[in-house]
Formats: C-alpha cells, structure tokens, sequence
C-alpha cells in the first residue's frame, strides 16, 4: 500500500496484493475517503480520521479484499 500524490488531485493510496490491486483516492483534508468504512467509528457521523477508532469493522478484511481486481 503506497501513497502517490502524483496523478491525483488528493493524492491515492494504491494497494497491490497477490497480483490483485485496487486504488482508492483522498478527498482532501482529513479525510480517507472510501478507506474510511472499513474502521469503527467513535462518533455518529464521522468527518475526519480522528473520528475513527484503530479497530477495523467485522468483515472488514474480507470486505477490503473483494475490491481488489
């Protein structure tokens, strides 16, 4: 998982795994964007990666590997 600012208004974190990849772009600020619902969030409605706890979501990396292509 890298992150290139290069090619994107925001930036993107570019994942490659097992010969699969997915890229999923920032919305600016401190925001994840679509990365986003894979934590739990500490709030009702999260707007920035601190409203997020360092916990993933049941499923979430099943969920995480479906979107690699």
């Amino acid at each position: 998982m890298t992150f290139r600012r290069q090619g994107y208004r925001f930036g993107a974190w570019e994942v490659y795994l097992d010969g699969k990849q997915a890229i999923f772009k920032a919305t600016g600020g401190r925001i994840l964007g679509e990365l986003d619902r894979f934590y739990v969030a500490d709030v009702p409605n999260p707007k920035t990666w601190d409203d997020y706890r360092d916990e993933l979501v049941p499923g979430a990396e099943e969920q995480f590997c479906a979107l690699l292509v």
